[in-house]
């Protein structure tokens, strides 16, 4: 009885080395084995091994990620493809360094919550920076594109998990400040900034239902999506505001120099004291403005629940709101507003009952 083992395969290719087929033979050999390799059905090998590689990792929705190790090692099983031939094929998927680091921070953040950051942040800012690096030898227009899709993510998300996509914005930061880098030198700082200066130009954002044939669940999705932006930037100035006082605090102190170093890098952020309270100003006075407008009352409602998202938030920090208050006095203004509401075409008992709102607060927390 033959064994069809390794060696007796071995043997009997071997007696084959010096075999010719027919050229109509081969012809037909070379034309199926070019129609396997370019049909991705029928080609399923690399497949299969692909979805093995990412069954291993560690988070299954992203591609094991190692800084240490040769990224394109991810294609590894290709060298076991049972078809080896000089023939056309398909070429092997090219998941470079920064494809990879690219692919990790878009599933980190899809699940990054405030019950996991702690855990996940360490991993995040690891592969942030790779991709930074690699970014800086390979190509920058990848680093700019994920940073421009980290910003958007963190900015108009979640408004619940605003404070942790500030922590996450502000450790970026820090990996820019350890390398070097000045603040108007970074893409993330910069993106940022660009958006909350367009963001100024309100009636390009602040949306309301004009007709009936306007989307109204379209124009609802977009307010809270700039809500949350006016939260995000908020919280930003929150955090802005601990660097501020530390850095007031090491006056008189000794305190080590990095940590000085760091507080002034943080403390140059654009989002600052000044900033808030022109904002503040320029969107109340937008809301103002539109009070005067003939058969505006939605829109002024509309731009009045920005107003109150801002207020609501800056409530949350009483040193904030005070200091805020001591240039802007906003509860007289509510005042004035509210008393001089004859003059306002648009005023309505829902906008009057949500200033009162705002009143109470202040006599709640700030007013003694």
């Amino acid at each position: 009885m033959l064994i069809y083992d390794t060696q007796f395969i071995n043997n009997y290719c071997k007696t084959l080395e010096n075999e010719k087929l027919e050229q109509s033979i081969q012809s037909l050999l070379d034309s199926i084995l070019v129609t396997i390799n370019n049909d991705i059905s029928l080609n399923i090998y690399e497949l299969e091994a692909d979805n093995k590689l990412k069954k291993k990792s560690k988070y299954k929705k992203y591609d094991s990620y190692n800084g240490a190790k040769d990224f394109n090692t991810i294609n590894k099983f290709n060298k076991f493809n049972p078809i080896q031939t000089n023939c056309i094929r398909k070429p092997p998927i090219d998941k470079t360094k920064i494809n990879i680091a690219k692919s990790n921070i878009k599933a980190l953040l899809n699940k990054l919550s405030p019950s996991n950051y702690n855990k996940l942040e360490a991993e995040f800012l690891v592969i942030y920076s790779e991709l930074l690096d690699s970014s800086i030898q390979e190509n920058l227009d990848e680093l700019f594109s994920m940073d421009n899709y980290i910003i958007d993510y963190i900015c108009y998300n979640n408004i619940s998990y605003s404070s942790i996509y500030v922590n996450i914005f502000f450790s970026l930061l820090n990996i820019y400040y350890t390398k070097n880098y000045k603040l108007e030198d970074i893409f993330l700082y910069n993106l940022l900034k660009e958006k909350y200066e367009d963001f100024l130009n309100f009636e390009k954002y602040i949306k309301c239902t004009s007709n009936k044939d306007d989307d109204e669940f379209a124009i609802n999705k977009n307010n809270d999506k700039y809500k949350c932006f006016i939260i995000f930037i908020i919280n930003i100035y929150k955090k802005f505001f601990l660097y501020e006082v530390a850095s007031l605090e090491k006056i008189g102190q000794i305190r080590q120099i990095d940590e000085i170093t760091q507080t002034n890098y943080m403390s140059n952020l654009f989002i600052n004291t000044q900033v808030i309270e022109e904002y503040i100003l320029l969107l109340n006075n937008f809301f103002i403005n539109n009070l005067q407008i003939e058969k505006n009352n939605t829109y002024c409602e509309n731009i009045l629940e920005f107003l109150m998202t801002l207020y609501n938030e800056l409530f949350k920090e009483i040193r904030i709101i005070k200091k805020v208050d001591a240039s802007l006095k906003i509860y007289e203004n509510i005042n004035s507003i509210i008393a001089n509401k004859s003059n306002y075409t648009c005023f309505t008992n829902k906008i009057k009952f949500k200033l009162m709102d705002i009143q109470d607060k202040y006599k709640k927390y700030i007013i003694v």
